[in-house]
């Protein structure tokens, strides 16, 4: 992954969407498109269906197409027409829990949306969601944050990563984290860059040493609260880390911020990152003199480049981890700081991944990504990893090769993609629960379980999945299971899932079995 820096600069967009076609051959069509809705973030409560104002503009000089997809990708609607110089009101074709993708179709191969190829669709994503109160409550507990998220968007969880200490100076680290704090958003700042940063090919200078203590200390001072600080941006990835001195250097940094943190508070907590599945990398840490003056080891579990389903690698990877920790003495928490899934963004055909090394990347489609999302978190979960930071809130820019664009939980004009659905229904179903035991049955059912004290969760999946599916008797997925139990299955997105009798079906796509106790 790049670095934090270059990650910067998003912005949640709602409301009104102006988008103007870029250039095209003098025989196309651009079309302009202008959608008005009223909620913010594109998120309407549930219990009625929203209405939409579209207008279609520009040369196009016949019809343009709209219909309606799911979360799965599939039609819920036939298309319709929308007349160029009109402007429309559109209906949701539903009014309960979900997603729905609006997209709108040239009706001919000339026509051209902005930044698509002719006769190509442009879709915008909306969600129906149980409103939630109307300010955040902090909960330093909850397992869930995201990664450059809009603070203001309340619909995302507690913890959030926005800033490092070269985002703010110190005079105003103050003001800013006590605007997150209002927010009910508990920052997890990153120490890096400028004032971090070493010549590691000798060893680090006591005035550099100085200066860096004298800093951190200024920002520990102006929000003392701050419990969590990360120290460095995935260095396992940069020149820097092979140079001879990386490590001992390391130690010095780790111990003069350790020693500034113990004046202001000594519960300040230190992070250091490792990205991707680098088991060398934890082994040189986990050997290192500097690993004793950290207190948590953050995972950056990117599974490059094809990121496959994480029954695949998740468990066996974050054992060898622990292995590796344990054999050098150390029993730190694990956290993911930074966890995500490319989501394909490429024009039909065209190149996809980091053009500058020609690295191709296939990325996983909207849907999919649901489905990673989904077992990323619930394995992590069970694995024992305390946070994850889902990298990341909006796609940072619309240039459609660049994979690094297309992480987002929201598309680059802050429309909803189907993964921010999922997500949030992940984090309404399992905050507040703990994962408590796993089962996998025959037919490849995997089941886990989380708990609180009046109900239970249970996540369940095919796995490797049929196209079919199967049907399972309920007896076999709750072990306490009696007919005319009170039991709701609902899909990633919170749509209610048919129990026929005392059966239900089940496919590579994880439910909810909600019960209480």
């Amino acid at each position: 992954m790049s670095t934090l820096s270059s990650k910067a600069g998003l912005f949640a967009m709602q409301g009104a969407f102006l988008l103007f076609a870029c250039c095209s051959a003098a025989d196309t069509l651009p079309i302009e498109i202008k959608i008005t809705d009223t909620a913010p973030y594109h998120v309407y409560p549930s219990g009625l269906p929203f209405e939409l104002s579209v207008e279609i503009s520009g040369k196009a000089d016949t019809a343009v197409m709209y219909y309606w997809k799911d979360f799965r990708g599939k039609p819920l609607t036939r298309p319709e027409k929308l007349i160029p110089g009109k402007t429309s009101t559109i209906r949701s074709p539903a009014s309960r829990t979900g997603y729905y993708e609006l997209n709108i179709k040239p009706e001919n191969t000339l026509q051209v949306v902005a930044d698509r190829q002719p006769g190509e669709e442009k879709s915008y994503g909306f969600i129906i969601h149980p409103r939630l109160t109307s300010k955040r409550i902090p909960d330093p507990a909850s397992p869930f944050g995201v990664v450059q998220a809009d603070i203001t968007d309340a619909y995302v969880p507690t913890w959030a990563k926005t800033l490092t200490w070269n985002t703010t100076g110190e005079e105003w680290w103050h003001q800013e984290m006590q605007k997150r704090n209002a927010a009910g958003i508990q920052e997890l700042p990153i120490i890096a860059g400028k004032g971090w940063d070493s010549n590691d090919s000798t060893p680090i200078a006591d005035k550099q040493l100085g200066k860096l203590k004298a800093r951190i200390q200024a920002y520990f001072t102006a929000s003392p609260t701050t419990q969590y600080w990360e120290t460095g941006i995935e260095e396992n990835l940069s020149d820097h880390y092979q140079q001879p001195y990386y490590w001992k250097n390391l130690e010095s940094k780790l111990r003069v911020v350790r020693e500034a943190a113990d004046k202001v508070n000594p519960d300040i907590k230190l992070i250091y990152q490792i990205a991707g599945l680098d088991l060398q990398a934890v082994k040189a840490f986990s050997g290192s003199r500097a690993s004793r003056l950290v207190d948590i080891l953050s995972i950056h579990p990117y599974a490059w480049p094809d990121f496959p389903s994480p029954e695949n690698w998740h468990d066996k990877f974050i054992q060898q981890v622990h292995q590796l920790l344990l054999a050098n003495g150390l029993a730190l928490p694990v956290w993911y700081t930074e966890a995500g899934v490319v989501q394909q963004g490429n024009a039909p055909g065209a190149f996809f991944g980091y053009p500058e090394e020609n690295n191709p990347v296939t990325g996983l489609s909207p849907y999919h990504a649901v489905l990673y999302m989904i077992k990323l978190h619930v394995l992590a979960l069970h694995a024992g990893i305390e946070k994850i930071f889902w990298y990341n809130y909006q796609d940072q820019d619309p240039e459609r090769e660049y994979a690094e664009n297309h992480f987002g939980l929201r598309d680059y004009w802050g429309y909803p993609k189907p993964v921010y659905a999922a997500y949030l229904q992940l984090h309404r179903t399992l905050t507040g629960k703990k994962a408590d035991s796993f089962r996998k049955l025959s037919g490849d059912i995997f089941i886990y379980q989380f708990s609180d004290s009046k109900s239970r969760v249970l996540v369940a999946w095919t796995y490797p999945a049929t196209s079919t599916g199967q049907t399972v008797p309920l007896s076999s997925l709750l072990q306490d299971y009696s007919p005319g139990q009170k039991i709701q299955v609902v899909n990633p997105v919170g749509q209610a899932v048919a129990i026929k009798g005392n059966t239900m079906p089940l496919s590579g796509e994880p439910v909810y079995i909600i019960s209480e106790k």
